[in-house]
């Protein structure tokens, strides 16, 4: 989990990560960003075709969005297990219910100080959801992530590939 860029936050970023070839986006001979495929028919590539407020490119019929690296980015060590959760959201989309550990719970409280929302000025920054470097949800980050945090997916598929491979199975990207 890290931060998407957006263009209230990340000009530098964008800029640089414009005149860059190739995924990787140095500042300094520092990785600070990267542009991350987004997964097939997944939630956030609904999203990304809902709104600009994301940084999007197309690439090789592909897309991929700009995230921000940090020292704060929740990696996969830091989770503990992954599950389906017992029902639908609100729109009526499939939840996975993942747990992290007590140092992944302090990453994910320092990503989200950094970056808490504005409400005086209605800035919202959105977390990419990575699952073997692909995004598949860009939800706006606007409470706090404690040891558990719910996400919703497009499809019980997607559900179901993103709990494997958080719970360390191996299985193919669903369609």
């Amino acid at each position: 989990m890290c931060i998407a860029a957006n263009e209230a936050d990340h000009l530098e970023l964008i800029a640089l990560a414009q005149e860059t070839p190739g995924e990787i986006v140095l500042k300094d001979g520092e990785i600070v960003g990267e542009w991350l495929q987004v997964a097939t028919n997944s939630l956030a590539s609904q999203q990304i075709d809902e709104t600009d407020d994301f940084i999007v490119r197309e690439v090789n019929g592909g897309k991929e969005v700009l995230v921000v690296h940090s020292q704060f980015d929740l990696t996969e060590k830091y989770i503990r297990t992954a599950t389906l959760s017992g029902g639908p959201d609100g729109d009526g989309l499939p939840q996975v219910e993942i747990k992290i550990s007590a140092a992944g719970a302090q990453m994910a409280h320092e990503l989200l100080s950094s970056n808490a929302p504005d409400y005086l000025n209605e800035l919202f920054r959105n977390v990419a959801i990575v699952v073997r470097g692909q995004v598949f949800s860009l939800p706006i980050l606007e409470t706090e992530i404690g040891s558990r945090f719910i996400i919703s997916t497009t499809s019980q598929e997607h559900a179901a590939y993103i709990v494997a491979i958080l719970n360390g199975k191996v299985q193919q990207l669903p369609q």
